[in-house]
């Protein structure tokens, strides 16, 4: 999937394996690139749709079926993020006051997490949910939900946390991000396990997840 800017984002899904396009009729008006892969033939957007419907919509390429997942009774959506069985997404009620959501594919929510200033990024382990940002009252880092509250993982090791480059994990499921003691232009990559943080390559470069 991937948009067009023809003075206005356009949505466009394309197979790969056959290298054509995929039809897509829809009734939302997306809101910005709001959009994910919820398995290998549906997606999952936020917008509009013409009843006035404002939340999550998913789309199946298979059956061509469009459908409301989701309904906000306020606000909007401004972060939206598939975490393997489950998505993420910060929905700002227009009050400030930001929470983090998590729901089920079947459009049951799970969690909502409160006190949300702002979300570089969202990343899930078996050791819980992280959260790259800023929460209320305190500063940019790298929180853990656990014991229905956020809890600070990074002071000082490393002094600066690249809000960026995003989050990622290893292959045993380790959280990793980039950051550095003294130059936020450079970066080197932290692993987090058990809320243990270690440097993994300490050559300063210019890293990509």
């Amino acid at each position: 999937s991937y948009f067009t800017n023809e003075g206005y984002f356009e949505l466009k899904i394309k197979d790969l394996k056959k290298e054509e396009n995929i039809e897509f009729k829809s009734d939302v008006a997306i809101s910005g690139e709001l959009v994910g892969w919820i398995s290998d033939n549906t997606l999952i957007y936020y917008g509009v749709d013409y009843d006035k419907n404002n939340g999550l919509f998913t789309f199946n390429v298979e059956t061509k079926e469009e459908k409301f997942l989701y309904s906000l009774e306020m606000g909007y959506i401004e972060y939206l993020k598939v975490l393997e069985d489950e998505i993420a997404f910060i929905q700002e009620r227009g009050d400030r006051n930001k929470s983090l959501k998590l729901i089920t594919l079947d459009g049951e929510v799970q969690e909502i997490l409160e006190g949300v200033s702002e979300v570089k990024d969202v990343a899930k382990t078996d050791n819980g949910i992280y959260l790259l940002g800023r929460v209320s009252g305190n500063n940019y880092s790298i929180y853990k939900y656990s014991d229905n509250k956020f809890k600070r993982l990074i002071f000082d090791f490393p002094k600066l946390v690249n809000l960026d480059k995003g989050l990622s994990k290893d292959e045993n499921g380790n959280l990793l991000f980039m950051g550095h003691d003294t130059d936020y232009n450079l970066n080197n990559i932290y692993m987090i396990e058990d809320e243990n943080i270690s440097l993994i390559n300490s050559k300063s470069s210019n890293y990509y997840f």
